[in-house]
């Protein structure tokens, strides 16, 4: 119960997403969409169902990778090679330099790779992790980011559909 607990928000906000998409075909359907039997109104009803069933697959992708966490049983002993730690300390502002050597979660008590984060929300670390997003339920990091940015493209799509 502490994992439906600790992720009652996203909970909620999936289950709103899935009322208002119900309320708005129902509200479309049979209120702006006048006459039914039109073929300008099928037709852009059918776009829209498989719009929403994309939006739908993406959104599962999103939950079904997951942003990539760190194995139970990592061992602090890989390095970023040297380049890639220069690449990456080359636009950094922070007076703490980027050495691309492995950290401390305080919150996990175990050792993280470079580029890892902690999540305050799953309670998780996470792989180039972006950001929590409660309405996809998950966080988004770097095995889920392609699925999250075609599910904001299907998002808007369905917006521009419905408005």
């Amino acid at each position: 119960w502490g994992f439906i607990w600790r992720r009652r928000l996203d909970m909620i906000s999936i289950g709103l997403l899935l009322l208002l998409k119900v309320i708005g075909y129902i509200f479309v359907t049979r209120e702006l969409l006048q006459p039914e039997d039109a073929r300008f109104v099928r037709f852009i009803s059918a776009i829209g169902h498989v719009v929403f069933v994309l939006f739908l697959a993406s959104w599962a992708g999103i939950i079904f990778h997951g942003p990539g966490r760190v194995p139970e049983d990592w061992q602090a002993t890989s390095k970023i090679p040297d380049p890639v730690v220069s690449a990456l300390a080359a636009g950094c502002w922070s007076s703490r330099p980027y050495d691309g050597r492995p950290t401390w979660c305080c919150q996990c008590n175990r050792w993280k790779p470079p580029l890892v984060h902690h999540c305050s929300t799953c309670g998780q670390c996470s792989v180039w992790m972006d950001h929590h997003c409660n309405l996809a339920g998950q966080c988004v990091g770097l095995r889920n980011f392609r699925c999250f940015i075609v599910w904001l493209f299907y998002m808007q799509l369905l917006l521009l559909l419905l408005g």
